[in-house]
């Protein structure tokens, strides 16, 4: 591999790279489910939770994950863990599809942060009639892992009616310093490669 090559495929990487990273990242893994209460077939399947939202208002194709449809003794409904092939921070968006909103199915749930998917942090909690279904938590850490715990229940919300998950969104972590000094390094080696050259 010649020094242009090795030089141009670095700069490529970096440039394109960080691209990638600005955009949101969407749900890729479903790592575990647990619905508590009665869950329609239809609304069972982990894959309906991951990708970009469906656009379920101008749409037939209304697809989404139960969280089931009743709570615990302490009140808490099912979960769903999720994780994107990447870590992220800043935020998570998490898309909820309600078909009346909003006279009808209020519905709440924790969302948790986790590097190793067993020590969690809670980073906010969610209302499914907020922004037309898309809810936004902030948080510093970064993480590899988001949980969705539904705590209708505990909230006073629509009795027997669960979270329903249609996507997550989170912000990939961004590209590390040091990924920035590498480029640097090989603009300057190009640089004085053509000063060397002349």
């Amino acid at each position: 591999m010649t020094f242009r090559t090795v030089i141009l495929t670095g700069l490529a990487l970096l440039t394109f790279g960080s691209g990638a990273f600005a955009a949101p990242l969407y749900a890729t893994t479903v790592e575990e489910y647990a619905p508590v209460g009665y869950v329609a077939p239809s609304r069972s399947i982990t894959g309906n939770a991951l990708g970009a939202p469906d656009d379920y208002e101008n749409s037939s194709d209304i697809r989404f994950l139960s969280l089931g449809g009743g709570a615990d003794a302490d009140g808490y409904g099912g979960y769903v863990v999720l994780s994107f092939g990447q870590t992220f921070t800043g935020s998570a968006t998490i898309y909820e599809t309600t078909y009346d909103r909003p006279n009808n199915h209020r519905e709440y749930a924790y969302v948790y942060g986790s590097a190793d998917n067993q020590t969690w942090d809670i980073l906010g909690e969610i209302y499914n009639q907020d922004n037309g279904g898309a809810s936004t938590v902030t948080f510093a850490g970064i993480y590899s892992y988001l949980k969705i715990l539904d705590i209708t229940d505990l909230r006073g919300g629509t009795a027997g009616d669960g979270y329903d998950v249609d996507a997550v969104a989170v912000t990939p972590t961004p590209i590390p310093g040091a990924a920035w000094l590498l480029g640097s390094g090989l603009i300057g080696l190009v640089g004085l490669r053509r000063r060397f050259s002349s």
